[in-house]
């Protein structure tokens, strides 16, 4: 429960605002009328606006805001029918970049996973199986692993066999780039670079296909 500290009997109800002194009601008054709109933009125009005991009590809500709007921004310039942005990560000691395998006269197959993640590991037999039937074919894939300790990554991709290569997104540059808030996320770029699908259930084979 939060509260502003000032002379009077300030009554306390858990699930209600503060009331019984003046500045407690004018600014509570004003965080519900903040907290009334539905679009991000106009309630973070309105913190903007408000009184430093606002801004200071809702300085969490417009963090909060301010990291999905960039989520839903970066989600919307990686979008399909975009070109593809380049990022860049590690594997051992080297860099790498996703524009190492784009542009180079295939298509990249691109999933975002990590090790601690369930249905991550239960998509990678079904990357392995499209790399060995694709890869004389003008198919690419590429891993990127996410949110995840290298010598974790390191271990799963030696126990589960995954031949193709990987970028080790350690500083989240890639996953940020590309709006990514859950894995597995799978993103097919063309071989001139445009992004055509991305998602968490694609039935890649049949995208390739067709």
């Amino acid at each position: 429960l939060r509260f502003i500290a000032e002379s009077g009997t300030i009554s306390l109800d858990f699930g209600s605002n503060p009331y019984g002194t003046s500045l407690n009601e004018i600014v509570f008054k004003e965080i519900d009328h903040i907290k009334s709109h539905n679009d991000s933009e106009t309630i973070l125009r309105l913190i903007e606006g408000s009184s430093s005991l606002t801004k200071s009590i809702l300085q969490d809500t417009e963090k909060g805001l301010r990291s999905r709007l960039a989520l839903e921004q970066n989600v919307e310039k990686t979008s399909p029918g975009k070109m593809y942005t380049d990022f860049k990560g590690t594997y051992g000691d080297s860099v790498i970049r996703l524009s190492d395998y784009v542009c180079k006269g295939k298509y990249v197959i691109v999933d975002f996973w990590a090790s601690w993640c369930g249905p991550c590991r239960e998509k990678i037999p079904e990357l392995i199986a499209l790399h060995n039937s694709y890869r004389n074919e003008g198919v690419e894939v590429v891993g990127v692993s996410v949110s995840d300790k290298p010598e974790n990554t390191l271990k799963m991709i030696e126990r589960l066999g995954i031949p193709y290569p990987q970028i080790f997104d350690t500083s989240g540059e890639g996953a940020k780039t590309y709006g990514i808030s859950t894995i597995p996320e799978i993103i097919i770029i063309s071989p001139e670079g445009k992004i055509l699908v991305r998602g968490n259930d694609i039935d890649i084979e049949s995208y390739l296909r067709g």
